[in-house]
């Protein structure tokens, strides 16, 4: 049986081609996804500085280990991490670098060893 496939061959169900990429192609005939920041609009990264600005703040004027354990400590610098992502490059660095310096001040204070997660912050 000869097996004859197409770019535009329709799916199990009849539907005409996708326009998906293939999945092994390479080099022009990939684009690149987009930066996480350009997905969202201007009111929903306000929504996204605000919180990060807040919690921040909330780090920031803390004088104890804000986080019941080292767990929730990284849960929180995860999460806080991959929100500030939805902001620009220029906005973004400088909060993850801001709430670094806040999580090793508090794990200094705690005699914790700390590992920061921003090894992947875009560069400004």
């Amino acid at each position: 049986m000869k097996r004859t496939e197409s770019r535009h061959q329709g799916d199990l169900f009849g539907r005409a081609g996708t326009g998906q990429p293939d999945l092994f192609a390479s080099g022009a005939d990939c684009a690149p996804d987009p930066p996480a920041w350009t997905l969202f609009d201007e009111a929903s990264r306000a929504r996204k500085r605000a919180w990060l600005e807040g919690e921040l703040a909330r780090v920031r004027a803390a004088t104890a280990f804000p986080w019941p354990d080292l767990t929730e400590a990284m849960l929180a610098e995860m999460h806080f991490n991959s929100q500030a992502r939805l902001l620009p490059p220029e906005q973004c660095h400088p909060l993850r670098v801001a709430f670094a310096v806040e999580v090793m001040r508090h794990y200094d204070a705690r005699g914790e060893p700390w590992m920061p997660l921003i090894y992947s912050v875009p560069d400004a």
